[in-house]
């Protein structure tokens, strides 16, 4: 493996986030309402073994509830918007476990999502026994549904978005 010089590595990460960071004042904001009709909210694994307690617990986890929530409730607002909560759900005897330490495990308070969600209504909560929501057939299905709805802007957020 070729060796990483600290300082180069660390220059050209700066320059390529900095790049980022003038790429989004481009963006134009958009409001919940215009989303109405064409548009869901995917929230990821905001269980309470990653935001609360656990194995894999995490204070940046626990960093993101008040946004989350926040844009939950603002989505929730706007009843043509559906909501889909993606948590993990693992049964005892997960092969997951052999990688990772015991956590969300099926009927435990870990596996709950987090109570700053549990007003809102209409919410489609979906478990997963996986890292990626798309091996799992409900969510599969709700996409596929959502999709054939014109349903086809999707709004992510929550913690491991990047492997929903």
């Amino acid at each position: 493996m070729k060796e990483i010089v600290k300082e180069e590595f660390i220059k050209k990460s700066s320059e390529t986030l900095s790049n980022i960071l003038d790429s989004f004042k481009n963006l134009e904001s958009l409001k919940v309402d215009d989303l109405a009709g064409e548009a869901a909210l995917i929230i990821v694994d905001m269980n309470n073994g990653f935001a609360r307690k656990g194995a894999l617990y995490s204070p940046r986890i626990e960093a993101l509830i008040p946004e989350v929530s926040r844009i939950a409730h603002i989505f929730a607002n706007e009843k043509s918007i559906p909501l889909i909560i993606v948590n993990e759900d693992h049964p005892e005897d997960c092969r997951e476990f052999g990688s990772y330490p015991p956590h969300c495990v099926r009927g435990t308070e870990e596996a709950q999502i987090i109570s700053e969600l549990d007003d809102i209504e209409n919410k489609i909560i979906i478990g997963k026994n996986c890292t990626n929501a798309f091996a799992v057939d409900e969510f599969k299905e709700t996409f596929m549904d959502l999709y054939e709805r014109d349903i086809k802007k999707f709004v992510v957020v929550g913690d491991c978005t990047d492997i929903i």
